[in-house]
């Protein structure tokens, strides 16, 4: 008999990363490697490596840097206006490289909020949207930040009241 549903198509990449995660730790030679063709892949697959080769067994010394590179690529993407045509691609980016900070250098995930705060002032709209999803990023470190984001519940772009509840309620 034919399945209802037939599974979805997934590249061999997604397969690769699949089969090694589920390997867990005894995958952990396969670090250096994926590591080192990591700059080959779009933005979205190597924050995908990095949770990976993290759950392998990567150490916080080897991760926290570019999760926090891509983390910033995405937010400087947001910024300058030109993500904004991919905003759930880099909204993605931007949380799991943020949930990366927090399982790996807590300490790196608030220096990413006390980068950001200042931006929730900003006067440009794609900026202050750039902020907020960056804070939404790291939540679990952005309680300092309620007092700056509830005036943004009424800003006039509807992106940016929209993201700022959605931030708050992330907090």
């Amino acid at each position: 008999t034919r399945p209802e549903h037939p599974p979805r198509w997934r590249s061999p990449l997604i397969e690769i990363v699949l089969a090694l995660r589920s390997m867990k730790t005894s995958a952990r030679d396969a670090v250096p490697i994926l590591l080192g063709r990591i700059r080959a892949l779009r933005l979205d697959l190597q924050v995908l490596i990095l949770q990976t080769v993290f759950e392998l067994g990567a150490s916080p010394d080897e991760v926290t840097p570019l999760a926090t590179e891509h983390f910033d690529a995405a937010i400087g993407q947001l910024a300058s206006g030109h993500g904004i045509q991919q905003l759930p691609v880099q909204r993605r980016i931007v949380q799991d490289a943020g949930r990366l900070l927090l399982e790996t250098d807590i300490a790196a995930a608030c220096r990413q909020r006390d980068h950001l705060r200042p931006w929730l002032t900003s006067q440009e709209p794609d900026q202050l949207l750039a902020a907020l999803i960056g804070i939404e990023g790291v939540a679990a470190v952005a309680e300092i930040t309620v007092s700056d984001l509830i005036p943004l519940v009424a800003h006039s772009d509807p992106r940016v009241r929209q993201q700022s509840i959605w931030t708050l309620g992330r907090i």
